[in-house]
């Protein structure tokens, strides 16, 4: 589950509120309560959860997201672009990341998918071949990961629209959903991580209903071989965070190795201003391996990328940017590596082994000067000598013991016992747990 963070000086004031991506039985849904600040006790909790009868019944159960039952308003809908069809949804299929609009009363959810797949199996990114009718309704793929936002009325905690992001290809995997931090103003966006685009959310004066339109497209890079089953790499967006004068936009790729910033004083039409590189994929396979320059026999298309690996307090930066942090004077950009666990053992086995990192890129408010890394700063969660001396007693101890033949129950400990960050905080507030 994934609980929205609201701000020290606000916090009296707020709702706690907690979006599931399971349910008791382990079946995916994406449901949406509220805590007591007090005894941290479900507030009005309906009982929703999925029995093993109702899931193994007929399509016309509860347990689909579609049928008749009272406990939501009859108002509830799902979109498709422009074009709204009024529907009775119980909840959503899956669960993900949340954001609210305090003003108008709305918590916004995104279906990240099933999470048994996503973070406890080899990750695969390969999508299903879209000519196959027996594809489109049995493939594993279209079951993994979610297209879908869910706009929840907080008062009544009910589901009050349902939007699918199209299209389809560009929509998959909504990993990270911000609003503007103007209360009057009802504009967010959703970054897609294998989509490796961002929508633009909205609010129509005249139907009250909300609709997303695709604004930015990071396009695929052909590259040699890498981890991945498919030929080209995705820019693989995977965190965004917003200034609080709401004029530029960050995204991070972790794939491409890069974090952009837009300009989104104009919602509907927002611009690409610059970007800066650290990590990824793409530079690896330009046969930069222990530093220095990318070779000059590459053409002008992957020159674009990253030509040259970055080093901060004289460590390597290993994986991909992954998650963004902000000030609140917009002038400190936090980035780090560490994405999910099973995803960077795959793409990044280096950074497993290393250990997870936190640099700084400097941002001019203004925009006369362009992003700077700042190589002086990284904050490292490489194990210390003294663990290392402890993990290898741990191994050497496993290995007079006999090894493995006393079972399962001697196997020796991971090798890699080090910290992982990911998520950061100010302690005095930042861009994405403020509200004006």
């Amino acid at each position: 589950m994934f609980v929205c963070s609201n701000s020290a000086g606000r916090s009296n004031s707020l709702p706690l509120l907690v979006v599931t991506t399971v349910d008791r039985y382990g079946h995916s849904k994406g449901d949406l309560f509220r805590l007591d600040r007090r005894t941290f006790c479900p507030v009005d909790r309906r009982r929703r959860s999925i029995s093993e009868e109702e899931k193994s019944s007929s399509p016309t159960s509860p347990y689909t997201s579609i049928s008749s039952s009272p406990t939501l308003p009859s108002r509830s809908t799902v979109s498709t672009g422009s074009a709204t069809i009024p529907i009775a949804t119980r909840f959503p299929n899956f669960g993900g990341a949340m954001a609210v609009h305090m003003r108008h009363a709305l918590a916004f959810t995104t279906e990240w998918g099933d999470l048994d797949k996503i973070l406890c199996q080899t990750p695969n990114i390969k999508p299903p071949k879209m000519g196959s009718q027996d594809l489109l309704q049995n493939d594993d793929f279209l079951e993994t990961f979610g297209n879908k936002v869910n706009v929840w009325d907080m008062r009544r905690r009910t589901l009050f629209q349902t939007i699918k992001l199209e299209p389809k290809e560009d929509g998959r995997w909504p990993i990270c959903i911000r609003m503007v931090h103007q209360a009057e103003l009802t504009h967010g966006f959703i970054c897609t991580a294998l989509g490796s685009s961002i929508y633009h959310l909205h609010k129509s004066t005249k139907t009250g209903l909300f609709s997303v339109d695709r604004v930015v497209k990071f396009s695929s890079v052909t590259v040699g071989e890498w981890p991945g089953d498919v030929p080209d790499v995705p820019a693989f967006l995977t965190d965004m965070v917003i200034s609080m004068d709401d004029q530029h936009l960050y995204a991070c790729a972790a794939f491409h190795g890069f974090v952009a910033q837009l300009n989104i004083s104009d919602p509907f039409r927002p611009t690409l201003t610059q970007k800066v590189f650290l990590g990824g994929i793409v530079y690896r396979t330009m046969g930069i391996l222990h530093g220095g320059k990318m070779p000059l026999g590459k053409d002008s298309a992957m020159r674009s990328y990253n030509t040259e690996r970055r080093f901060f307090t004289g460590r390597p930066f290993e994986g991909g940017p992954a998650r963004l942090q902000l000030s609140l004077d917009g002038r400190r950009l936090f980035v780090s590596n560490g994405f999910l666990r099973n995803w960077d053992e795959h793409f990044f086995p280096q950074l497993m082994e290393r250990g997870s990192m936190i640099v700084l890129v400097h941002i001019d408010p203004v925009g006369t000067n362009p992003m700077k890394l700042d190589p002086n700063i990284g904050i490292n969660f490489e194990p210390d000598e003294q663990q290392q001396q402890q993990q290898q007693h741990l191994v050497d101890d496993h290995r007079r013991r006999g090894g493995d033949k006393n079972g399962p129950a001697t196997q020796p400990p991971q090798q890699h016992q080090h910290f992982y960050a990911r998520e950061m905080r100010f302690l005095n507030g930042d861009s994405t747990s403020d509200l004006l």
